[in-house]
């Protein structure tokens, strides 16, 4: 069986007023706590439809691994980006399995549980202890009927109006919380601890953001703390190699690789010798300066 994961991430974000896909969550964009539990799922084909802030979202989160299907039609609710996204399914897909990006409280477990508990039904829904929430299954059949849709509420109204075809699946715990307000967001981060994190400074070299170490880190506790553009000087161990280079290279020629060693080597043997200086270099005290008008 031919199974399409779709993750619905194209919404305007008009309610809480800047782009809810990326929002911290854990060191990360929203969004990509979506994308994550779709990578571990056990499914053919991954997809997330885009629209609102779709050039910052594409820049700022890890899209690996899925195709991204851009919705020009956004505004226009949710049921336009599943509508984008039909086309591009495989011919062979049997079933479709929908998220929402700003629900990162779904897990892998809840769709397992949907997949393995909707038979051969065309509809099907997760009941959680409190009332019935994503992610939700659609048989093939189901999706010419989903493709005509219009507006943001329209797949519940789908499956009010075949109410008998929908199979509820038993999943523990609440309905996850999705984002639309800044309530809905703190209330997340309340419900969602952060747990104990690395955060690693990084200038904006090309290797600390290749799709291999992000993939890497995606189930990791390391956040990446990137410094604006064209200011080493705020990292201080760019100000420590900056003062070696002045003190052992800047001066002096290395004849073999084995001299410019011993002098490395024996700059750290010196190092209580450079204290004083060290300790004035290696601050934390940035000065902050006020924007001037520039005319």
């Amino acid at each position: 069986m031919t199974i399409a994961c779709l993750v619905l991430a194209a919404g305007r974000s008009t309610r809480l007023g800047r782009p809810k896909q990326l929002l911290p969550f854990r060191g990360r964009p929203l969004l990509e706590a979506a994308l994550a539990t779709v990578r571990a799922c056990a499914v053919d084909q991954r997809l997330v439809a885009l629209g609102g802030a779709v050039d910052d979202v594409r820049d700022q989160v890890d899209l690996s691994g899925f195709e991204v299907v851009e919705n020009r039609a956004f505004g226009s609710g949710c049921s336009s980006s599943i509508a984008a996204a039909i086309p591009e399914l495989a011919p062979t897909t049997e079933v479709v399995v929908l998220l929402l990006g700003d629900q990162p409280g779904v897990t892998v477990d809840a769709v397992h549980r949907l997949l393995a508990g909707r038979g051969d039904a065309p509809l099907a829904v997760c009941r959680y202890d409190d009332g019935v929430g994503h992610p939700f299954a659609f048989g093939s059949d189901v999706l010419p009927d989903l493709r005509a849709l219009h507006g943001d509420k329209a797949v519940w109204k789908l499956l009010e109006q075949r109410a008998s075809d929908v199979v509820e699946v038993v999943v523990p715990g609440r309905v996850p919380l999705d984002v639309d307000t800044q309530e809905d967001y703190e209330q997340l981060l309340a419900a969602h601890p952060d747990k104990a994190r690395i955060y690693v400074v990084c200038d904006n070299a090309r290797y600390y953001k290749n799709k291999e170490l992000r993939a890497w880190l995606a189930d990791k506790p390391i956040c990446q703390v990137f410094l604006p553009p064209y200011s080493p000087n705020l990292n201080l161990i760019e100000r420590f190699w900056k003062y070696l280079r002045q003190k052992i290279i800047n001066t002096t020629f290395y004849r073999t690789k084995g001299q410019f060693r011993t002098a490395v080597l024996d700059f750290f043997d010196r190092l209580p010798e450079f204290g004083q200086d060290l300790a004035s270099l290696l601050t934390r005290k940035f000065h902050i300066l006020d924007a001037q008008p520039t005319s």
